[in-house]
C-alpha cells in the first residue's frame, strides 16, 4: 500500500507501487520527483520490470483533482497535456538520441484512474553523471556531451519537435555514454495540436528559459519562439556546464530593478542592449574560472553569446541567418567537436 503522504501529494499517480501495468510491466520502485507546479501537477515516477526482466521508466499522472475542481476546462487541459506528451514522445522514439516510449495506458486503483507512460530505462541523467562546474569532468568530456545534446536537438528539430525544457536532468546517459533527450512534458510539435503548456511564457524550467520568455515576450513565428528557445537553452547548457550558473541569472544580476523581469517599466526592446552589455562583460569573466585554455575559453564565450542572444532575431550564426536558415545547429555541432579535439590536444601536451 502507498504511504498516505505520497497519495495525498500525487493522488492516484503515487499509488502504483506493486501494480502490474498492461503488457506485464511490474512497478517495483518509486523514484525521486520534483513537482514544478504543485497546484496542478500530480505525477509520479517509477522503476518497473518488464516481462523479460528488463528495466523501464514509468511516469504516472492523476487528473482526479481536476475532476474535483468542477472546472471542465481544467480536466480537458490536463487530458490534452498528457496526450500531447504521449504523441510527441512517440514521434521522438524513432530517433536515436531520444528515449523511446514503449507503452501507455490507464490503470484503475480503487475508484480512481491513473494515466501512465512507459519508456526505456536509462540509468542516470547528465546532472548526476557530470555535475556542472569545474572539477567534475574534463573539458573534453564536456564538449562530447554538448555535441551529443546538439545532435539530439538537430534530430528533434528535423522532426518538427521543439523540446522547450533542455537542462541536465532531461538529458540521459546510457551505459556506453550515448546521450538521449527525455521528458517531453512541455514539448511542442509543428504537426501535433499545441498542448496547454504552449500558451505559457515559461513552459519549462525558469532557470534555463530564454530572456524573452522571462520578460513575457511573444516573438512571432513558431520557429522563432520554439526552435529559437531551444537554441538559447543549448547555449545556456554550455555556459552552465562550465560555470554551474544559468546565464540569465548572471546577466540579469547587473541590471537595476526597473529592468528586471518582475518589475520592468520599459519595453523589452529597450532592455535588450543592457542585457547584451551585461553578457559581454560577465560571460568571459565567469568562464575565466572554468580552467579552460584561453583559446578554448574565447571560443566558448563566442558560442554562448551567439546562442543566447537576448533578441531571438539575432540568435545563432550570422551565416545561417543570411541564408534564411535561422536556428540551424549543425555549425555548433561541428564547433563542439572542434573544441573537443582542441581540449584533447591541450590535455596531452
Amino acid at each position: 500500500m502507498p504511504d498516505s503522504a505520497t497519495h495525498e501529494e500525487h493522488g492516484v499517480a503515487g499509488a502504483l507501487l506493486g501494480e502490474t501495468l498492461e503488457g506485464g510491466y511490474r512497478v517495483i520502485r518509486k523514484l525521486p520527483w520534483s513537482v514544478d507546479h504543485p497546484e496542478r501537477n500530480r505525477s509520479c515516477c517509477y522503476e518497473a520490470v518488464g516481462p523479460s526482466g528488463e528495466k523501464y521508466f514509468v511516469k504516472a499522472y492523476d487528473f482526479r483533482h481536476e475532476e474535483r475542481s468542477g472546472k471542465l476546462e481544467d480536466l480537458v487541459a490536463a487530458g490534452r497535456q498528457f496526450i500531447s506528451e504521449k504523441d510527441i514522445h512517440s514521434k521522438a522514439s524513432t530517433l536515436r538520441r531520444s528515449t523511446h516510449l514503449v507503452s501507455h495506458g490507464t490503470i484503475n486503483i480503487g475508484s480512481e484512474t491513473a494515466h501512465y507512460l512507459v519508456s526505456e530505462w536509462v540509468d542516470v541523467c547528465l546532472k548526476r553523471r557530470r555535475p556542472a562546474g569545474r572539477g567534475h569532468a574534463t573539458a573534453e568530456q564536456r564538449f562530447i556531451d554538448l555535441r551529443q545534446v546538439c545532435s539530439s536537438l538537430i534530430q528533434l528539430h528535423r522532426s518538427g519537435i521543439a523540446h522547450q525544457d533542455v537542462k541536465p536532468s532531461n538529458v540521459m546517459v546510457d551505459p556506453v555514454g550515448v546521450l538521449k533527450m527525455t521528458d517531453y512534458g512541455v514539448s511542442t510539435c509543428s504537426d501535433v495540436a499545441p498542448p496547454p503548456s504552449d500558451s505559457e511564457m515559461v513552459p519549462g524550467d525558469v532557470n534555463f528559459a530564454p530572456f524573452e520568455s522571462l520578460y513575457a515576450q511573444r516573438t512571432g513565428s513558431w520557429r522563432r519562439q520554439r526552435l529559437g528557445g531551444d537554441m538559447f537553452m543549448l547555449g545556456n547548457l554550455c555556459f552552465y556546464s562550465f560555470s554551474g550558473l544559468p546565464i540569465a541569472q548572471v546577466a540579469l544580476s547587473m541590471l537595476p530593478p526597473e529592468l528586471q523581469p518582475a518589475s520592468a517599466t520599459v519595453d523589452y526592446s529597450d532592455i535588450v542592449p543592457h542585457i547584451i552589455k551585461s553578457m559581454s562583460e560577465l560571460v568571459e569573466s565567469v568562464l575565466e574560472g572554468a580552467g579552460l585554455q584561453d583559446e578554448i575559453r574565447d571560443e566558448v564565450v563566442r558560442l554562448v553569446l551567439e546562442l543566447c542572444h537576448p533578441d531571438p532575431r539575432f540568435r545563432g550564426d550570422a551565416r545561417d541567418r543570411a541564408r534564411n536558415a535561422t536556428y540551424e545547429l549543425q555549425r555548433y555541432e561541428s564547433a563542439f567537436e572542434r573544441l573537443r579535439l582542441k581540449s584533447r590536444r591541450f590535455q596531452h601536451q
